[in-house]
């Protein structure tokens, strides 16, 4: 606290689809795209972690924030991805579910 790792996050995000909670999981990524293109706005790049309070860099906790930081670029793409598909084919296509004799670990992203 209060730093917000993306990579925590979307495992957060991937549950909640998986689990059908599809508009706390679609307020989380809209929420999360919206502060990295601020931060991305002001700075010129993406950072490793974010200050969840204030929505801007974190100060260096630890360690010095790296910018341009690889999960982040990712799961802002990512997150692009997932709501362009669920707004142009439906929420509901998001994940195929397994048969119910496969473990739930085996789900597959459609995009």
């Amino acid at each position: 606290y209060p730093n917000i790792w993306p990579p925590v996050e979307y495992l957060a995000v991937v549950g909640m689809l998986s689990y059908g909670m599809l508009d706390e999981a679609k307020r989380i990524m809209k929420k999360y795209l919206a502060c990295q293109a601020k931060v991305f706005k002001k700075h010129g790049t993406f950072f490793e972690k974010i200050n969840g309070v204030t929505g801007d860099i974190t100060e260096n906790y630890h360690y010095i924030n790296q910018g341009g930081f690889g999960w982040t670029n990712a799961i802002f793409y990512r997150y692009v991805q997932l709501l362009n598909y669920m707004e142009t084919h439906g929420d509901d296509s998001i994940y195929i579910f397994p048969m119910n004799d496969v473990p739930p670990y085996d789900l597959d992203v459609i995009v």
